[in-house]
């Protein structure tokens, strides 16, 4: 019997093993119409949270279970909704499990999801640590295209308004609430600057290409047009004496390349008052004038805050 993994149970199977593994895009999708078993699912689906997220092809097929949580999909899904990872399992694709979650997490969560399918990191479990420099998920072109194709599906709407602030290939889960908090508009507590590019290569110029010992090299959050580059430094006073020197050498040929980076380290992202300072910094050099001095931006920003950093 087949069984159609959906909503959280699709984003554990993407967060713990689909990063590690090819899966087969499913061309035909046809849903069971009965729930598996108890058995079925104590057997085949070990490591999974109970209850599991299942899709369903009618609410007939619905059976009260402590096990099973299902989710009902009477109309035909698109070609691209399910991948094969064997064994009779599909899983919900990374786009349609973005979708799914739009009908259970809230807004500023759902961005940050974005990020993350987008990014080349993984928040794994809630009991692990992030793991990073992964392929891609997706991207927020097939995230868009996706949800555009899936207006009678619950949660669309969100999901849409969410994917207005994603940007593909973050690095990191502070990288992500970084650019969130620099970048989200006011009503969502973010400082409404524009949108940079994330980890871009930057090559050589000519005339430095002699100094440098690489190819090219990558910065954090660029704009391009207005030569910024931010730099996010979350070891700072815990790096050793290789990597300081590296660094180092990396930001000063970034300068002569015309990129002079603002370095932001984890103690000012965590400090309202210290990133305020970075965020009116770039600002100015972004000619955007920023217009946040209001108490009802005030609270949507420590809310952004909590939220965020918890």
């Amino acid at each position: 019997m087949n069984v159609y993994l959906t909503h959280e149970s699709a984003l554990h199977y993407w967060r713990s093993r689909g990063r590690t593994r090819d899966s087969q895009r499913q061309r035909q999708t046809v849903l069971p119409t009965l729930s598996p078993d108890s058995t079925f699912i104590r057997n085949r689906l070990h490591g999974y949270s109970i209850p599991v997220d299942i899709a369903l092809a009618t609410s007939s097929a619905r059976r009260p279970s402590s096990k099973v949580r299902p989710h009902v999909y009477s109309s035909r899904l698109p070609n691209n909704s399910f991948c094969c990872v064997g064994g009779g399992l599909f899983v919900s694709t990374p786009e349609f499990c973005f979708l799914q979650m739009a009908s259970q997490l809230p807004l500023v969560k759902l961005i940050e999801l974005g990020f993350e399918f987008c990014g080349s990191y993984s928040r794994a479990c809630p009991d692990r640590d992030a793991t990073y420099n992964h392929q891609q998920l997706t991207t927020t072109t097939r995230l868009l295209t996706f949800v555009t194709q899936m207006k009678d599906v619950r949660g669309h709407v969100k999901a849409g308004r969410a994917l207005s602030y994603v940007i593909d290939n973050s690095g990191s889960p502070m990288e992500t609430i970084l650019v969130m908090l620099l970048t989200l508009p006011y009503r969502l507590g973010g400082f409404g600057l524009p949108k940079p590019s994330l980890n871009v290569k930057v090559e050589p110029s000519k005339s430095t290409v002699k100094s440098s010992d690489r190819m090219y090299y990558i910065c954090d959050l660029l704009w391009e047009q207005k030569k910024l580059a931010v730099e996010y430094d979350s070891e700072q006073y815990h790096s050793g004496a290789e990597k300081i020197y590296r660094d180092s050498k990396r930001r000063n040929l970034l300068s002569v390349m015309g990129y002079p980076p603002i370095i932001l380290t984890k103690q000012q992202l965590y400090s309202m008052t210290e990133l305020e300072k970075v965020v009116y910094l770039l600002a100015r050099k972004l000619g955007k004038q920023l217009k946040h001095r209001s108490s009802g931006f005030a609270v949507a920003h420590r809310e952004l805050r909590r939220v965020l950093l918890g």
